[in-house]
């Protein structure tokens, strides 16, 4: 699937749905969640305030300013916990510099989500080489720092779409195609995870790992998601919120308060939801932003979310003055 023809299905998606009557509101879904759930973290290390890094103030929260310019569309964004920040075009996963800079690592036939490993490796969902929907072509690749790639699975996914470590520590891959969230282990078994999610794309755990969140791109393509975790499991899906008709959702992030970040593709946006499921735009005017990540590192601001553009030309910096929720990984 060429990058063209997916944002032609991200499109006609919204085009469908912009004709229907506004039904919700930022009041929130029904979702049986707890909000406390998000920020527990019961088993988490303790963390020394003092020694995290602070946040930078050049920008007012919500201010926009663009890191790299002149790409040709990118999708998958992530830091590698070691200070570097990849990106994946359509078939490259990249390397950006603070500065903006560009180095090509490895060739991909559809690169798109993409994750870091413990280890520094980046974890890339491709899409494979046919352009049909229904082809189990998908694979997920594991590239080490040096920039080899090793097919972690294939012929189980057809569209590979986004990898988000699990806090048992397997990988779950979604497929925006179908309704279809996929489990990986690191030896590359896969089994179908769960398929009550109608498209689901970007995916984040809640600190406390009790919880998975998913944002749903086509069908109900509005809506984000709740699954409820019980040893390893998906054991409920609830509809957490429900954004504005047309958002065309795709990648999230987490920050440490528990707030959501979700990119609305065709609206342009970022959107942060809070514990409640209320939402508020946070920044505006992009290219179908695709998929966001705090900084880490030396030269990125910790407090800021960097955003890809599914078919613009930058990747941005987006101001919120607090930190990113900490990843497993």
């Amino acid at each position: 699937m060429t990058n063209s023809t997916r944002m032609a299905w991200i499109l006609a998606a919204a085009l469908a749905l912009l004709s229907i009557p506004a039904g919700c509101s930022s009041d929130g879904g029904e979702a049986q969640t707890d909000g406390d759930e998000m920020t527990d973290g019961d088993e988490e290390a303790e963390i020394d305030e003092d020694a995290l890094p602070a946040c930078w103030t050049d920008l007012a929260e919500g201010e926009k300013i663009a890191l790299a310019d002149g790409l040709s569309g990118t999708e998958g964004i992530t830091f590698d916990g070691k200070g570097k920040l990849y990106a994946a075009s359509a078939t490259m996963l990249m390397e950006i510099s603070p500065d903006g800079i560009q180095r090509d690592v490895a060739p991909f036939s559809k690169a798109v989500g993409i994750a870091a490993a413990e280890d520094g490796s980046i974890l890339v969902c491709d899409f494979g080489p046919s352009d049909e929907v229904d082809v189990r072509d998908g694979v997920l690749w594991r590239v080490s720092p040096e920039g080899d790639a090793q097919a972690l699975s294939e012929g189980a996914i057809a569209n590979a779409n986004f990898p988000v470590r699990t806090p048992w520590g397997s990988w779950l891959v979604s497929d925006d195609f179908a309704p279809e969230i996929w489990e990986i282990t690191d030896d590359g078994e896969a089994t179908l995870w769960t398929n009550e999610i109608p498209s689901p794309n970007g995916m984040v755990f809640s600190a406390d790992g009790k919880t998975l969140y998913v944002a749903n791109t086509f069908d109900q393509d509005s809506r984000v998601f709740a699954v409820s975790v019980v040893d390893g499991e998906a054991a409920g899906v609830e509809e957490f919120t429900r954004l504005d008709p047309g958002s065309v959702n795709d990648g999230m992030a987490m920050d440490e308060d528990g707030n959501l970040y979700v990119a609305a593709n065709i609206k342009g946006q970022i959107v942060r939801v809070a514990l409640d499921g209320s939402y508020e735009t946070l920044v505006g005017g992009m290219t179908t932003p695709a998929s966001l990540a705090f900084g880490e590192g030396e030269g990125f601001d910790p407090c800021s979310l960097y955003v890809t553009e599914l078919a613009g030309a930058k990747i941005w910096r987006v101001a919120v003055g607090v930190r990113g929720a900490r990843l497993y990984r």
